[in-house]
């Protein structure tokens, strides 16, 4: 695996960003959602029904969506499900023809939810139960036409100790510890790799690769913030 292709991914993605931005009009047509008063980030994904979709906190801690198909014309606010509450930011992302939600609640368990095209979205169900769930998380996927799609969660589970786990139709099947570690991120490459990011204790960045089979993440690279110059 070469660590490269996901910086490239990284540099492409904001390069699609910005000229999605210029191809939509002025950043106030983007701009104009309807007012929240939140106290956390919001997640946006793409779905195939043709919307954009937000997803974010009220200061209630209730997670709503809004929803759009041209810019500046963004939807009212709707909760996903109910009696779902949680003080952390939720996550959203796209596997085919479906957007799932995850959300972390007051209980340190997360959560799912999932829209299909035309459908509604479906209830909170819990997708990790153990109570692990401390801090903040991040959520990837990997899938394919033959395989169930599977969710990669990286989760806060401790004072400086993050959790992988690889879970399928709401099952674990592959869990491992990161320790000494302060952040984290997580991507894919969609069908059968995962790479996790980790910022440690001591200062340094450490790349771990996780491959359909085992899924057992290794190291591929440590780099201190001195190579990797995180001021620029």
């Amino acid at each position: 695996m070469n660590i490269t292709k996901y910086h490239f991914f990284l540099v492409a993605l904001s390069i699609a960003l910005i000229t999605a931005c210029d191809s939509c009009g002025s950043l106030d047509e983007v701009d104009k959602l309807p007012d929240l008063q939140s106290n956390t980030s919001p997640a946006i994904s793409g779905h195939s029904d043709g919307n954009i979709y937000i997803a974010a906190l009220d200061i209630k801690g209730a997670i709503l969506t809004s929803r759009s198909s041209t810019p500046g014309a963004w939807g009212g606010w709707k909760e996903i499900g109910t009696g779902m509450h949680t003080q952390t930011a939720p996550a959203l992302i796209r596997v085919k023809n479906v957007l799932h939600a995850f959300a972390r609640g007051d209980d340190n368990n997360l959560y799912h939810a999932s829209k299909e095209r035309t459908t509604d979205w479906t209830a909170f169900s819990l997708i990790i139960d153990d109570a692990s769930v401390v801090g903040d998380f991040r959520v990837s996927a990997t899938y394919s036409d033959s395989t169930e799609d599977n969710f990669h969660i990286v989760y806060q589970s401790g004072e400086s100790l993050h959790t992988y786990r690889r879970v399928e139709n709401e099952i674990t099947l592959t869990e491992h510890e990161l320790r000494n570690t302060r952040f984290v991120g997580i991507a894919s490459n969609g069908s059968d790799e995962v790479c996790i990011a980790t910022v440690t204790g001591g200062e340094s960045v450490k790349f771990y690769v996780a491959h359909a089979g085992s899924w057992n993440p290794t190291i591929v690279g440590i780099y201190q913030f001195d190579d990797v110059n995180p001021s620029k």
